[in-house]
């Protein structure tokens, strides 16, 4: 029987599916004990994991058996890709397993900045009503939101903010054209800095490469709108670090 090594947490309902057919050795927390883990890689033909195991190219070395990696997410920068398929290794991501929970927070994440609800609810919650100052804030209906990453997932989001009323374009390099049909949307392809410049709310949906790790600079931040808002449900690395100002002072 082949036998797998589950280094992270997984759903029960998953874990009694692959014990019906499988050796499994489930241990969510030996991916932070190092000694453990190389020895126990060492004997299995398939480990699953997260993102907090790393499958770099001393375990690979160790784990002569190996056959597969499961990656519980999409995710894939702590799995050495390269010494994977130089050596018949195949790596199976979760793809679109999460499309539709991070599409419904990149969505609810818009509406609720640009309303200003993060500081209108405590303050309502208070005893205080400054309505004067958040009838001001911007509607979903008519703005546009930028899409970074027309995946899976950036195609859920574009579906539910359109729903939303918001005028979705997209940027994806990887994409040929002027537009993607998405069910009956067309979203249109834009250039960065043009996306950038015409975007309300930018929301980022790419993997962590070497292409895109600091991707979205300081400079590349001075080319959105004053007030527009960015959401980043990918690797925190894609944004270099800056303190930015945020102007939710509220007069009462």
């Amino acid at each position: 029987m082949l036998s797998i090594l589950i280094t992270e947490f997984i759903t029960r309902q998953a874990l009694d599916f692959l014990s019906q057919k499988y050796a499994v050795i489930y241990l969510p927390d030996s991916y932070s004990r190092r000694a453990d883990l190389l020895k126990l890689s060492s004997e299995v033909d398939a480990i699953i994991v997260r993102n907090l195991t790393q499958v770099d190219q001393e375990l690979l070395c160790i784990a002569k058996q190996l056959k597969v990696v499961g990656r519980l997410g999409v995710g894939l920068e702590n799995i050495d890709l390269d010494y994977c398929k130089n050596h018949g290794i195949q790596v199976f991501p979760a793809t679109g397993a999460n499309a539709q929970s991070v599409a419904e927070y990149v969505v609810s994440s818009a509406v609720v900045l640009m309303r200003g609800l993060l500081v209108a609810t405590p303050l309502t919650g208070n005893g205080q009503w400054p309505r004067s100052k958040f009838i001001e804030q911007r509607e979903a209906y008519g703005k546009t939101l930028g899409i970074v990453g027309l995946g899976s997932i950036g195609r859920e989001v574009a579906k539910k903010a359109s729903a939303f009323g918001f005028q979705c374009v997209a940027y994806d390099p990887l994409i040929v054209g002027t537009s993607v049909s998405i069910d009956q949307l067309t979203i249109p392809l834009l250039g960065l800095e043009k996306l950038l410049n015409q975007s309300a709310v930018v929301t980022l949906h790419l993997p962590l490469l070497d292409s895109t790790k600091g991707l979205f600079s300081g400079q590349t931040l001075d080319l959105m709108q004053d007030g527009a808002f960015l959401v980043n449900t990918s690797r925190g690395q894609i944004v270099m670090k800056r303190r930015l100002p945020i102007d939710f002072e509220v007069d009462v």
